[in-house]
């Protein structure tokens, strides 16, 4: 009995804190670089670097003063970049009625959800990768 509850409890250790960095996980390779939106770092948003092939789950950072770092499994990528801003003068209702300032998404939909951006993260090498966002284009996606 006791064993048997040593067993459990080491099962539900793993379970918890997962396994180890490089137990059989595919590698990952660091990636930086900047986006600009017209001109002007991207100050606060999100970067996604999905997989052209299908079944590996995309690998993800923050943007942050125009800058990201993240790490990334090798392969050609979509790039995939949304981000928000306040709008002036503009309100919408909190969760607890409070009022709060109304955000938009103003990243076209050509560099989100219907990106054209692509990247190649490579094994070996520098993986840096500017985006020089523009804002002509379709309207982010709702």
């Amino acid at each position: 009995m006791r064993r048997m509850v040593s067993i459990s409890f080491v099962g539900l250790l793993t379970m918890i804190v997962g396994c180890p960095a490089g137990s059989g996980g595919p590698a990952t390779y660091s990636v930086s670089g900047t986006v600009k939106f017209d001109g002007q770092p991207v100050k606060t948003g999100d970067i996604q670097f999905e997989p052209e092939t299908p079944g590996q789950a995309p690998d993800a950072g923050q943007i942050v003063n125009g800058s990201y770092t993240l790490k990334a499994k090798a392969g050609k990528k979509k790039v995939k970049i949304t981000a928000s801003r306040d709008i002036p003068g503009k309100t919408t209702k909190g969760a607890m009625g409070e009022d709060i300032v109304a955000k938009e998404d103003f990243i076209p939909a050509n560099y989100n959800s219907k990106t054209e951006l692509t990247a190649e993260v490579k094994a070996s090498g520098t993986n840096s990768f500017n985006f020089e966002l523009k804002g002509t284009g379709a309207p982010a996606a709702k």
